[in-house]
């Protein structure tokens, strides 16, 4: 097994583990798209697969503490709502969206 070495300034703050488990686990609960972001009916799809997938993203503790609204003309703001690692948290997110999105459009503050 390869070791990890952590050199003098880095910080270790993230580990993934790869493999298979013994088990195949359990579902976890998770919070809906209407609490995570401004989702609506008339919604673009784009907006709403996008949601989709960031809502079963992996995050710290599975907290989901982050809130994306549809801004209009394909304009998106992803708000994070703080917690342990929700900067690593926003990044996952971040990137489920866009997968899911599967479209330009612009992050905005």
């Amino acid at each position: 097994m390869d070791r990890c070495r952590i050199l003098k300034g880095e910080k270790l703050v993230s580990i993934i583990s790869i493999g298979y488990g013994i088990d195949n686990g359990h579902a976890h609960s998770g919070k809906s798209v209407e609490v995570l972001s401004n989702v609506k009916p008339d919604s673009p799809q784009w907006f709403k697969d996008g949601v989709e997938l960031a809502a079963i993203a992996p995050t710290a503790r599975n907290q989901q503490r982050f809130y994306l609204e549809y801004m209009g003309e394909d304009k998106v703001k992803l708000t994070n709502l703080g917690g342990e690692y929700s900067k690593i948290d926003i990044g996952i997110v971040k990137y489920h969206f866009e997968v899911g999105a599967d479209k330009n459009f612009t992050w905005v503050d």
